[in-house]
């Protein structure tokens, strides 16, 4: 039987349907071993987007009518170019302008640092294990000019005649700022010992004094408050405010730590004041009764039998 669709005739298999997507189009600009167009702006070399342009020519004319329009397409430097474009030679040291790690105060060209870079460019390649020390920096710390850390603008330094190649243990020997061979740099304030924390210059105490007070060398308050109450012929463990816990609620509440509350002498009766009772005494100098019978008939001595329950 020819005509019919093969689930009509029985044909089709058990089971779900199967969903054919169509094959994509072939690649216009051919197979990996075609060379891909080109920008046709000038020097471009990247590769055509749409109208002939690579991305960022298409975007500008999108955006502004003209793939010329705006700053310059950023044109791949080489890494040599880079360098030149960014070290301020002078007599002393080559001060770098390019990109500078927040963390480590070294200029950086990606990840490599330009120090090292400008080493194996003017001296050498640096061997396995080797660093690379600024005698500059050495210099100036020695003389009391640098304070190190990563504010340092030794680091930035990439003058070869500057730069020795040495082991990571001389390194940290030649500067007086670190602990010979122990690689940890000293606390910028004066007696600390400390090791230095976070790049700052100074050590994890003086750092926390630094944020919270501005001042690295501001103690804390309770650092130097009396171990004891300061009141004479006390010797209280301290509390609060230079007293114990004692003065400090007579100063909270009187405002002199020396006044003590005097307690109010009470004058009222043991037992009740109506003749011939010797019930305890609960309010006014009455019992509880002759309370109640005042309370209910304004007269303690109202004809009432004692012990009757009244209501107040």
């Amino acid at each position: 039987m020819t005509g019919l669709c093969a689930v009509q005739s029985g044909a089709a298999k058990s089971g779900p349907a199967t969903l054919i997507r169509p094959r994509p189009w072939p690649n216009p600009q051919g197979g990996s071993d075609v060379a891909k167009p080109t920008c046709s702006i000038g020097d471009c070399e990247r590769e055509v987007l749409a109208r002939g342009w690579c991305g960022t020519h298409y975007k500008r004319w999108r955006k502004l009518g003209d793939p010329l329009a705006g700053t310059p397409v950023n044109v791949a430097r080489s890494r040599d170019e880079r360098l030149d474009a960014h070290v301020v030679k002078g007599d002393g040291c080559w001060e770098w302008t390019g990109t500078v790690s927040s963390w480590t105060g070294y200029g950086t060209i990606g990840n490599v640092g330009v120090h090292r870079l400008m080493f194996e460019r003017h001296v050498g390649p640096i061997p396995d294990g080797a660093t690379i020390d600024h005698m500059c920096h050495n210099e100036a710390a020695h003389a009391g000019l640098c304070e190190g850390g990563n504010t340092c603008l030794h680091r930035r330094c990439c003058n070869p005649e500057h730069l020795q190649l040495v082991t990571h243990g001389e390194n940290l020997a030649a500067s007086p700022l670190t602990f010979n061979g122990r690689g940890r740099t000293l606390c910028a304030v004066e007696d600390c010992d400390r090791r230095l924390d976070r790049h700052t210059g100074y050590c994890a105490t003086h750092h926390r004094r630094f944020v919270k007070y501005g001042d690295p060398g501001r103690i804390s308050e309770r650092l130097t408050r009396p171990a004891v109450c300061s009141v004479e012929e006390c010797d209280e463990a301290h509390h609060a405010n230079g007293y114990c816990s004692v003065h400090a609620a007579r100063v909270r509440v009187h405002g002199d730590p020396h006044v003590v509350k005097q307690l109010q002498t009470s004058n009222r009766p043991d037992v009740c004041e109506v003749d011939g009772c010797g019930r305890p005494h609960k309010a006014r100098g009455w019992c509880g009764s002759h309370w109640v019978r005042w309370r209910t008939h304004g007269d303690v001595m109202a004809d009432v039998p004692i012990g009757t329950q009244v209501s107040p």
